[in-house]
């Protein structure tokens, strides 16, 4: 699995936001990320659709985080950027088996769906687990921080 561009960008622009802590242009946005302004602003209206990002209107107008930094996490923003986040297409509704016919009759029992389930909730877990905070506070490099990220993945 691997994220598309927008994603990339839509998580600098998100960072960018969080550590301005106010507004700022879109052709301020797109100068500090190396995006194109209309090129930002794409990237900005998903986050802004997706609740992440608020809006102005007008002469002084802007982009802002739509909440505090610690309360956005990175599974938001790939939510909000990529056409799926599912691991597997079996997870995104009946009829995505490869062993539809098989998989259909025993969906509660199937091995590979559960594996699949199980991977899926790890994922998210820890994505949705860390948030623009944790990014801002190079949360990544500290051991106890990582150890819990994962620790925590393992409750339920």
């Amino acid at each position: 699995m691997q994220f598309n561009y927008e994603t990339d960008h839509a998580l600098r622009v998100m960072l960018y936001l969080a550590e301005k802590n106010g507004q700022a242009s879109a052709q301020e946005i797109g100068e500090v990320t190396k995006l194109s302004r209309n090129h930002a602003q794409k990237i900005l209206r998903n986050l802004h659709l997706a609740g992440l990002v608020a809006v102005s209107y007008g002469s002084a107008g802007g982009f802002r985080l739509a909440r505090s930094a610690n309360e956005i996490s990175f599974l938001e923003i790939l939510d909000a950027m990529e056409k799926t986040t599912r691991i597997n297409r079996c997870l995104e509704g009946r009829g995505f088996c490869s062993n539809y016919e098989e998989c259909n009759k025993k969906i509660e029992t199937c091995g590979v769906r559960k594996f699949f389930i199980q991977a899926q909730n790890q994922f998210d877990s820890i994505f949705g687990g860390t948030t623009l905070q944790d990014f801002l506070d190079d949360s990544f490099d500290n051991p106890e921080y990582m150890k819990n990220l994962v620790r925590s993945t393992f409750k339920d």
